[in-house]
């Protein structure tokens, strides 16, 4: 019960195939953009949260975390905290 509870409090990650696809609509509708303005990450977002929603309903939250790609790269390498 107690990871049930949780998977509604955290919210559960998505399947490696449903990631996979993620990827690619986001992949398809931006590349590396440097000196972009907010109103273009605000309109960029909100699109990829459409498309995303749009082909899998079941995505019922998304969050998308704006970040630089040097700022990318180093949370990918970055030890992940066990608890």
């Amino acid at each position: 019960m107690s990871a049930e509870i949780k998977s509604l409090i955290v919210g559960e990650a998505a399947s490696p195939a449903l990631q996979s696809d993620l990827m690619a609509i986001v992949e398809a509708d931006c590349g590396p953009h440097d000196g972009v303005s907010a109103k273009t990450v605000e309109d960029v977002t909100a699109r990829l949260q459409r498309a995303i929603k749009s082909s899998h309903p079941e995505v019922r939250h998304l969050f998308i975390e704006v970040q630089s790609e040097a700022a990318f790269a180093a949370n990918a390498t970055a030890p992940v905290a066990t608890h």
